[in-house]
């Protein structure tokens, strides 16, 4: 799912007016529709609406909205002109013509809304839409304020109002904070970052049936991962273990030998036919005791670059810790898998001695790199906030030919060439020391079956992300563990 500019997307609606042969108030019409269709799943009858209707088209949107929410029983539809009726755009200015000849809809000034607030239940929020690009002050700045304070549900339509659609607002910057933000076609940058999190609440997204072929040509960096995205690849009849593929965990220090068994069993939970652990010999016992499956092999017995060649891939970092003598075997494993071409993926410790060492020469082309923001501000450098360390990962993926993995709400996947896929799987089951083994071991998974190292990460946090979603369906979230997830996989 592309992830288009305000620009990108006004011409995506010009392009659908035109090949569906509609007026852009019918465009609107659509996009008001699809509100409520979304609206009434959480708000139910009755209740008392107020919207918020601001001079441009997301005003019009929010006019519409209060046209079919007044004909539906149960809604009691107040509306808050907030835009002087020489001001207004075309399609707003003609949906406030048939609120005012609308019986079942009370319109209300602007200057009416301390009177509003105590018989209110829920807002709507269509003050301005994504083509916003300046600071909300005046009558606006305090209607928020009111609104934001008032205590009451509220949905926004498309955007919060205030909020900037691809770049990062002022911290004083007055916006409205949503409970839930409904939004068309597709989501907007300034969703997937933490700062923004205040404000956007719940993102829905709803199709309006825009332009698709209009869209594919739009370029864009940015997509949001869909099920489409997602690719399984189908175990034939005559398959074996070796068809499969065999993934070497390498980690796990002394009294470390947890991470490298979660990551074992999740790598086989997604499907690789073969698996060995290299750690410290202390963690044999351990290892073969939880993961029985996997063969082991001490660490320290791994010399020479045939140790390696019979694995399809390798995860190298889990529990591995910073030692000089962990860097040393680091360093000639990294070596040797840049000369063989090896897939792999950098977890952990990996990641944290390539800091330290100033040694991300070592890392491999077409490498998976899974940092979360702070292992990515040590290999990288700190960053004044997310959309700055968001153009630092898509730099230094291309930099160094690899995939980035960026871990957190809406994981981010960067690719070779510049490319962005925010996951739209997952939930805060997923902060918990052990998540990220998991992860590992599943993308190190994908790679040992084949699966190229850009789809690897697309599949390991897309459905690492969607066992924790369904988890949350049958416990509560601050109870999932990491062997949970392991253990959901069996059914995703």
């Amino acid at each position: 799912m592309e992830i288009l500019t305000p620009e990108q997307t006004r011409i995506l609606d010009a392009s659908t007016i035109a090949a569906d042969n509609i007026r852009s108030f019918d465009l609107m019409k659509r996009a008001a529709t699809a509100f409520v269709t979304c609206f009434i799943e959480y708000v139910k009858s009755p209740v008392r609406v107020l919207l918020l209707a601001g001079p441009g088209n997301n005003g019009g949107d929010a006019l519409a909205v209060a046209q079919i929410l007044s004909e539906i029983k149960g809604f009691a539809v107040k509306v808050l002109m907030c835009g002087e009726k020489g001001r207004l755009s075309a399609d707003c200015a003609e949906n406030l013509q048939l609120v005012e000849m609308s019986e079942s809809i009370e319109l209300l000034d602007v200057k009416a809304l301390s009177e509003a607030l105590p018989d209110t239940d829920v807002i709507v929020d269509g003050l301005f839409g994504s083509g916003l690009n300046r600071r909300l002050e005046g009558q606006y700045k305090l209607l928020i304020d009111k609104v934001n304070a008032s205590n009451r549900p509220i949905y926004s339509i498309d955007i919060p109002s205030g909020l900037y659609a691809d770049k990062l607002n002022d911290a004083e910057d007055t916006i409205v904070k949503a409970t839930v933000t409904i939004t068309f076609d597709s989501p907007k940058l300034s969703f997937f970052m933490f700062e923004n999190e205040a404000f956007t609440g719940t993102i829905r997204i709803m199709d309006i049936g825009l332009n698709e072929y209009v869209k594919l040509e739009f370029p864009t960096p940015f997509f949001a991962t869909e099920p489409s995205d997602i690719h399984r690849i189908k175990r034939t009849k005559f398959s074996h273990k070796g068809t499969y593929g065999h993934v070497l965990v390498v980690g796990g220090k002394k009294g470390m030998a947890g991470a490298i068994c979660m990551a074992s069993k999740a790598a086989l939970r997604s499907g690789c036919g073969l698996l060995t652990i290299a750690s410290v010999e202390d963690n044999r016992l351990i290892a073969q005791s939880i993961v029985p499956e996997a063969m082991f092999q001490d660490v320290e017995d791994m010399t020479s670059t045939a140790d390696t060649e019979k694995y399809n891939s390798l995860l190298i970092g889990p529990g591995m810790g910073t030692s000089q003598a962990a860097f040393q075997h680091l360093e000639q494993l990294l070596e040797t898998i840049g000369k063989a071409g090896k897939s792999c993926v950098l977890d952990a410790d990996a990641l944290n001695m390539l800091a330290l060492h100033q040694r991300l020469d070592l890392i491999p082309q077409q490498a998976v790199l899974t940092p979360h923001p702070k292992e990515f501000e040590r290999l990288f450098g700190k960053t004044d906030n997310s959309y700055k360390q968001l153009q630092l990962a898509l730099q230094k993926a291309v930099e160094y030919k690899c995939v980035i993995v960026l871990k957190g709400a809406h994981t981010r996947v960067i690719m070779p060439d510049g490319r962005c896929y925010f996951n739209m799987t997952g939930n805060a089951a997923l902060a918990k020391g052990g998540s990220g083994d998991v992860l590992g071991g599943m993308i190190a998974s994908y790679l040992a079956q084949g699966y190229g190292c850009e789809q690897a990460a697309l599949n390991g946090v897309y459905f690492h992300g969607l066992a924790a979603d369904q988890l949350v369906k049958k416990m509560n979230m601050e109870a999932v563990l990491p062997t949970d997830i392991i253990e959901e996989l069996k059914y995703i």
